[in-house]
């Protein structure tokens, strides 16, 4: 008996500019926790960009507070997108920046002081790109893996 898998949907689109706008204030907090360094307020700051990228990776990039600063403050005053972003590399996005900061808080606590500043760095250079040039390094990784998954696929398949 084979097993057939119903088509994947992507889900409804997202305005491309709002991740952008949220890296703009990720990178923001970043660049604070990178300057409070390994001290105990650089230690919850970061702890509280992960809690936001947690909510990234479950509920969406449009899921987060920066999300929902975009569309409340920001989106009304733009014209519409010429067009929409499929959600799921945001998505992914968030988590890769979840592991990386999760990382800097667990360390931290651990007892590795300066891992809170170089996770913070890390992170910061992801969300800079991103917010300056439009370079998602997360949603990259995500495009990276459905080629290769699709690659890797297609030669099992023959």
């Amino acid at each position: 008996m084979t097993r057939e898998t119903a088509p994947t949907q992507a889900p409804a689109g997202i305005d491309p500019r709002g991740p952008r706008v949220g890296a703009g204030i990720t990178a923001l907090l970043l660049a604070v926790v990178v300057l409070l360094g390994a001290s105990t307020a650089g230690l919850v700051l970061l702890a509280v960009v992960a809690a936001g990228f947690l909510l990234g990776a479950v509920r969406g990039a449009q899921g987060t507070v920066q999300g929902w600063l975009f569309r409340t403050l920001v989106r009304p005053r733009l014209a519409p997108p010429a067009e929409l972003e499929d959600p799921r590399p945001p998505r992914f996005a968030q988590l890769v920046g979840l592991i990386v900061t999760g990382a800097g808080v667990v360390l931290g606590l651990a007892g590795v002081p300066a891992a809170v500043p170089w996770a913070a760095g890390i992170a910061f250079v992801a969300a800079g790109l991103n917010a300056v040039v439009g370079l998602c390094l997360g949603c990259e990784l995500y495009l990276l893996g459905v080629r290769l998954r699709s690659v890797s696929g297609a030669s099992t398949s023959r």
